[in-house]
């Protein structure tokens, strides 16, 4: 273990020491190889040269007429060997031997070979046929050469062999050291060049950042996209998902193997698809995907700046992030705290209300005027009924016409006036559409009354009729109207067309309505009001029945909807 760790110790950590360290083990397999090579091909060549030599040898050394006397006198050892040696160093051979037909040898430079038996791998030299090859005599193996010694008649009288050692694989490595050490010294230099150049590209190219930051930086990118609950999404220039974290995947229904696909084969709603393609920008946008509202954000993702040849630095385009929050439940917040708010301003009109007519009350009591007071309270109670009757004969539903007799309460505080037209219709509904009906009538109002603030005849007129398939709610004001352009983006989350005096003035509101409308498949529109008299009319399109699962939602119902108090309103959708 501790051998281990010291290797990794002495290892490089920079990225041109890995390279050069990797380039000279490479050039040193390479130079390894070469050697190998070399040496074979010194060897071939050896054989080749010193075969025709040793061949020319053992020929003229059987045609040596010296040799063919030797043989025919009894002691052929000691008038022989003196030409045996004489030949090896003429030739510089390391071996010959002269041997009898019956393949003894005879005679030769080596004496301890003498008297013994000369196998040679082709024994047709024997019969009078000259060879060449490799041989194993005791020892090393050696190339050697024979030729027939033939007599005066013609006939094999003996056998003449002239062989040399081969040299050794460390001489032929010593012979060609000056040249091997060009190489390497030629192969080394190359390597660190060439690390050099290739470790301050790659560094330019990563930032500057060594390999073992690059993985941590990967390992911290890793942690973060899978770390975090908001969906977070890459999508290169060409269209293809790059990125696709967790949260991504399961706010967006996207399969295990989304990375790599094109954003065209996702099958992803047409809402949701402008905004990953780019189609529709814009900050925080509010998209619809199943039962979920999204809150999108999409940004482009950019390298660092680089140097054009005009030597202006752009910024290359690596293609976009989208930031996606699940905000299902806030809505739904909001939806509740709409409801809340609503019956607060009403409570606090009607105790801002009561207050004012109990002290009227109580200056009638102290001042004795009492059959006064009698018919004061009188005339209350009989107002108050008679807006109540007025709104229970048109409204049925419990929630709806309380919150339309608290907003007479607080028009009234307010010196506006709140008319229910008598087209109104409006039957018992069940609790959530009732809670929803609420909802988009309470802030229709409250916007109404925003844009009625400063108006000297300051008139808000709501009509609500049922059907068996909607809900329609009507609400027109006697206000300055809508600013050219304000219309296409008035229901969008965070515009606003309210002073700074007004409280709330935060563009809530009408998102609010919108949302409520397309989450049950419906829709909010706005017109301006005829002349002379501005104004703006608000429909909202509730259906009864929330649209089945896979159903697009937001889409306008079939019927059209009524005209509004001050023009025909056109509705619009997301």
């Amino acid at each position: 273990m501790a051998t281990r760790l010291s290797w990794r110790r002495a290892l490089p950590r920079t990225l041109a020491g890995t390279f050069l360290v990797l380039q000279l083990v490479v050039i040193a397999l390479v130079l390894a190889v070469a050697g190998l090579v070399s040496v074979r091909q010194a060897v071939a060549q050896f054989a080749d040269s010193s075969g025709s030599r040793v061949l020319g040898a053992a020929e003229n050394l059987a045609a040596n007429p010296l040799v063919r006397a030797g043989f025919s006198v009894p002691d052929p050892a000691g008038q022989l060997a003196p030409v045996a040696e004489s030949v090896r160093i003429q030739s510089g051979a390391s071996l010959v031997l002269l041997a009898d037909p019956g393949r003894q040898v005879v005679a030769g430079t080596d004496p301890s070979l003498v008297g013994t038996e000369l196998t040679l791998p082709d024994s047709r030299v024997w019969s009078g046929r000259s060879w060449d090859g490799d041989v194993t005599l005791d020892g090393p193996q050696l190339l050697a050469a024979a030729a027939p010694i033939y007599a005066e008649d013609g006939s094999v009288i003996g056998l003449a062999l002239v062989a040399e050692e081969y040299p050794g694989t460390w001489s032929l490595l010593v012979a060609g050291v000056p040249e091997l050490l060009g190489l390497i010294a030629l192969a080394a230099a190359a390597g660190v060049a060439g690390s050099l150049l290739l470790a301050r590209r790659i560094k330019r190219q990563t930032h500057g950042l060594e390999p073992a930051e690059i993985a941590g930086l990967a390992d911290q990118r890793e942690a973060v996209l899978y770390g975090i609950r908001e969906g977070v999404l890459g999508v290169d220039p060409d269209g293809t998902v790059t990125v696709a974290n967790d949260g991504a995947r399961e706010l967006l229904d996207l399969p295990a193997d989304v990375v790599g696909r094109r954003v065209d084969d996702l099958e992803l709603p047409a809402d949701l698809h402008d905004v990953v393609t780019g189609a529709r920008a814009g900050n925080d946008l509010v998209v619809v995907h199943g039962d979920r509202v999204l809150v999108v954000n999409r940004r482009a993702a950019r390298g660092a700046r680089s140097r054009t040849t005009g030597g202006e630095q752009e910024s290359s385009r690596w293609g976009s992030v989208l930031t996606l929050r699940d905000r299902s439940e806030l809505i739904a917040v909001q939806r509740q705290l709409g409801a809340t708010r609503n019956a607060t301003d009403s409570l606090r009109a009607q105790t801002h209300e009561f207050d004012n007519q109990l002290h009227v009350i109580s200056g009638l009591l102290q001042l004795g005027e009492y059959d006064e007071a009698r018919e004061y309270v009188a005339g209350l109670a009989r107002r108050r009924a008679e807006a109540d009757e007025q709104i229970a004969a048109l409204v049925e539903d419990p929630a709806v016409a309380a919150l339309l007799g608290a907003k007479s309460s607080l028009a009234a505080e307010r010196l506006i006036r709140l008319d229910l037209l008598p087209a109104s219709r409006c039957p018992r509904l069940p609790h959530e559409l009732s809670t929803d009906v609420a909802t988009v009538l309470g802030n229709l109002v409250d916007n109404a009354f925003d844009a009625v603030a400063d108006v000297a005849e300051a008139v808000v007129q709501v009509e609500i009729t049922a059907d068996d398939h909607v809900v329609r709610v009507v609400v027109a004001d006697s206000g300055p109207g809508l600013a050219q352009g304000a219309a296409d983006r008035i229901f969008d989350r965070g515009f606003s067309t309210k002073s700074a005096a007004v409280v709330g003035g935060r563009g809530v509101g009408l998102s609010l309505v919108r949302r409520v409308c397309q989450d049950r498949g419906g829709s909010v529109g706005v017109a301006a009001g005829a002349p002379p008299t501005p104004g703006a009319s608000f429909t909202a399109v509730v259906p009864r029945r929330r649209p089945a699962a896979g159903a697009p939602a937001g889409s306008p119902p079939s019927a059209a909807a009524p005209a509004g108090p001050w023009g025909e309103v056109a509705h619009g959708s997301e």
